[in-house]
Order: C-alpha cells, then sequence, then structure tokens
C-alpha cells in the first residue's frame, strides 16, 4: 500500500510539471507572435530568460524611452545629469523626456529596469568622465611640455655668451693699486675687497683697525703649520666731487689698499663695480686663491673664514662661497626690479647672498670675460655668484655662518660662540667690540655671563 501511493505521487508531481512547461511555452509563444517588437528588445538585452522572468515577476512598468546620443560630453552637462539623478532609482518617463527636452549633450540611455538604468547611466557617465579626464591629463601634459621646453629655450639663449661684446667693462683705473696684491704666503692667499662709498672714509678706517688689520702680517691657521696671506683692497668709484677724489689719493698714499674706477657711483651701477673687481683680478692679482666680497656693513671673522674655506677646497671648474639663495624669484619693480631684456626668465640661478662671499680664484678670469657678452643686469650678486657662476660651471656651496640680508643685529658673544663667518647690520661701534670680542672672548664673555646672572 505504501509503495502504491509514493508511485501515485510522483505521477501526480510528473504530470503538473508537465503542464506548467506547456502553459509556460504556450503563453511564450502566444507573446512572441503577439508582440515582436517587444521580444526582440528584450532579446538584445538579457533574452528569453529576462524577458520569461519579467512576465512570471511583475514590477511597476515604465514607458521605455530611448534618447537620441549626443556628440559633446562636456563637464558642465555631466555634472547636470549627475545632479538631476543623484538617487538610486528609476528615472521616470517624464523625466526621461525632460532630460530629451533639454537636449542635454551626454549620451545616455534609459531602459525600465531601475538598476539596468543606473548602471548604464552611471557607465556611461563614468566613460564620458575618463574621455575627458584623459582629454585634460594629455592637454595639461602637452601645456606642461611645451612650457617646459619653452623654459629650457629661453634659459638656453639667455645663459649663451653673445657672439659680439654687448656689456663692455672698459672704465679705466684712476688709482690701479698694483701693490696690493703682493704675496709671499706659503698656502693661502685671501683677499678682501670692500665696495666702498667714496665719502666713506670713517668706515674704511673701522675696517683698518679690526678685521682688515689681518692684511699686515699673515697669520697660522689654528691647530695647522698652515701660513694664510690676507690682503684687503677697496674699490671706488666717482661721486662728482672734486674735495671727495683729492682725499681719496691722499688716503691711497697713506694706505696702498684704494682702486679708484672711472664710473659713477649708484646702486644700479653695483655689478659694474663689482665686474671693475672682477677685472682688476684678472690683471693684478691672478694667483690669488680666494676673494672674498663684503658690504661697508658687514663685520667677518677672518680665521673662521680660513678654516671654512681650508675645509672646502675647489675644484678645476671653482666654487661660489656663502649664503645660498634658492629659486629666488625676479622681481621687476622696485629696488631691485630687473626689466625682462636685463635678464627675461623668472627666476634666478642658486646665487649667493651679497652682504659677504667667497669666489675661488682659478674661475675669476673666466667669469670677467663671459661678463661682457652678457646683458648688463643691476642685481650684482645674482648676477655675478648666479649667472656667471651658472655659465663657468662652478659649484655654489652653501656656507654656515655667512650673513643674510635679514640676519640680525648681532651680539659679539653669540657671534663668537656661534663661530659665524660674517654678520650685517654692524655700525663702527658694533665692528669695534665684535673685533675685541673675538680677540678676548673668554674674558669678556665671561665676565658678560656672570653680569647676567647676577
Amino acid at each position: 500500500m505504501k509503495a502504491t501511493s509514493e508511485n501515485k505521487m510522483k505521477k501526480f508531481l510528473r504530470l503538473t510539471v508537465y503542464i506548467m512547461l506547456v502553459w509556460t511555452v504556450c503563453v511564450v509563444f502566444f507573446l512572441v507572435t503577439s508582440f515582436p517588437e517587444v521580444f526582440q528588445e528584450h532579446q538584445g538585452k538579457r533574452g528569453i530568460r529576462a524577458y520569461t522572468q519579467s512576465l512570471l515577476f511583475p514590477r511597476t512598468q515604465h514607458r521605455n524611452v530611448t534618447l537620441s546620443l549626443g556628440q559633446n560630453r562636456d563637464k558642465q552637462s555631466l555634472m547636470w545629469l549627475r545632479n538631476f539623478h543623484h538617487k538610486k532609482g528609476n528615472l521616470t518617463a517624464h523625466e526621461a523626456e525632460k532630460l530629451d527636452r533639454d537636449n542635454t549633450p551626454v549620451d545616455y540611455i534609459v531602459s525600465e529596469s531601475g538598476n539596468v538604468k543606473v548602471l548604464v547611466i552611471n557607465k556611461t557617465i563614468k566613460t564620458a568622465e575618463k574621455k575627458i579626464k584623459r582629454l585634460e591629463n594629455t592637454n595639461n601634459e602637452n601645456l606642461l611640455q611645451t612650457l617646459r621646453l619653452r623654459r629650457e629655450d629661453n634659459e638656453r639663449r639667455y645663459y649663451t655668451p653673445r657672439k659680439v661684446k654687448v656689456n663692455p667693462i672698459d672704465h679705466a683705473f684712476i688709482i690701479n693699486g698694483a701693490q696690493i696684491c703682493t704675496t709671499d704666503a706659503k698656502y693661502m692667499t685671501i683677499l678682501i675687497v670692500v665696495p666702498s662709498i667714496p665719502s666713506h672714509y670713517f668706515v674704511r678706517d673701522a675696517i683698518r683697525e679690526t678685521y682688515g688689520s689681518y692684511s699686515k702680517a699673515p697669520f697660522l691657521l689654528d691647530r695647522t703649520a698652515i701660513e694664510v696671506a690676507v690682503r684687503l683692497m677697496f674699490i671706488i668709484g666717482k661721486d662728482g666731487n672734486i674735495a671727495t677724489e683729492k682725499a681719496i689719493k691722499n688716503e691711497s698714499r697713506v694706505h696702498g689698499d684704494i682702486v679708484h674706477a672711472d664710473f659713477i657711483e649708484s646702486y644700479r651701477n653695483l655689478t659694474r663695480k663689482m665686474l671693475l673687481m672682477l677685472k682688476w683680478v684678472s690683471i693684478y692679482c691672478s694667483d690669488v686663491d680666494f676673494v672674498m666680497k663684503v658690504d661697508e656693513d658687514v663685520f667677518v671673522n677672518i680665521p673662521q673664514l680660513a678654516k671654512e674655506l681650508h675645509r672646502r677646497p675647489y675644484g678645476v671648474k671653482g666654487s661660489v662661497y656663502g649664503y645660498v639663495n634658492v629659486h629666488s624669484s625676479v622681481r621687476r619693480k622696485g629696488k631691485w626690479g630687473v626689466s625682462k631684456d636685463e635678464f627675461p626668465l623668472s627666476n634666478y640661478p642658486n646665487y649667493a647672498s651679497g652682504n659677504s662671499y667667497v669666489i675661488s680664484g682659478n674661475i675669476i678670469p673666466r667669469m670677467f670675460m663671459t661678463s661682457e657678452y652678457l646683458p648688463y643686469m643691476p642685481i650684482e650678486d645674482a648676477f655675478i655668484t648666479g649667472c656667471l657662476a651658472r655659465i663657468v660651471e662652478a659649484k655654489v656651496v652653501s656656507v654656515p655662518g655667512f650673513t643674510y640680508w635679514h640676519d640680525a643685529e648681532p651680539d659679539p658673544c653669540q657671534f663668537v660662540r656661534d663661530k659665524r663667518v660674517s654678520v650685517t647690520h654692524v655700525t663702527t661701534t658694533i665692528m669695534e667690540k665684535l673685533w675685541k670680542t673675538c680677540n678676548s672672548y673668554r674674558e669678556i664673555c665671561s665676565k658678560f655671563n656672570r653680569t647676567k646672572h647676577v
């Protein structure tokens, strides 16, 4: 009895399945023959299976709308469509028609299934954005490449010396000071060059009595047997005052450290002044090891300078030492303004701050000869230690302890304690205090510290 019941149940289930299959086939056949265009649409998307599922499990239907494909894919339109369709859901037929009426220039297709519709739209937008991004990246790369090539071309043209002299330095030396650079130093010779204003006799005297006094006799480098010879030279132009001219001649006879040249003193002529210094060194002091340019308001610790230079020997291509300014922007207006004819680039090469810097003697003749074939530029330190140094391939070396434009007014004890090479914003009074502290540091600074603590 049990076996008979099981057989009957199996037959019933088998018959039920057959009837369902026959019923499904008949319904599909009827619909296909009655509505062939609808079937073709589903066949192109998900096939007969999807169409059957939509019949067996019906959803809320919207009128199927296929919008024409636009040709433009601009960012504004993409953002508009994204904002319009911000949620995951269906676009109604009304919304789709609105998009069509607005002629949104974006490729999109609206299908009847919400999920599929979102995927289709998002996929279209994503594809379009990728193309836009790729185009933007290409345009940016092309633009950057163009700018880079243009900059390199401008740099190449500027840093290539002209075929004829465009900046002749032919001013005569009224007082040539040929005796300044005679030396018998066994190892190192340092020429200190101070561009001085003609009427500043008192400043020159203060320098002679302080750090400039090292020019009177060679000295030994600390803890070595190396002899260092220092030479001091003041380079001066003309200010149009006859009395000043006579005083300078008398000063030169007494001290023998003046080089007087036939050019007019002015801030924009400072480059010319220092190029004349390079010319003078090339003629009268070609064997010097180092040339240090020092402003009038700067104090130099000569022994510390000699130590720093001894640690940093220069090679065949030479070196420039000082406080290095990196990638400084060019100013077009004001005191430091430079025209594009004088310097067409937007940034200076790395250069040493003009308060005090050192140039190795082996490259000075090359720097001077090169300077006459470049346009004159009134920013002296950038032109000499930056542009000329770059052309002769000299190394610009940053040395701790060199002063710079924004350096604070010095404290004498701290100046010596920090092993500074130079410091700016120095008056003649401060210069004397610095000089005494350098020579009697323990005595002066120990008393200062005791008084301070008390």
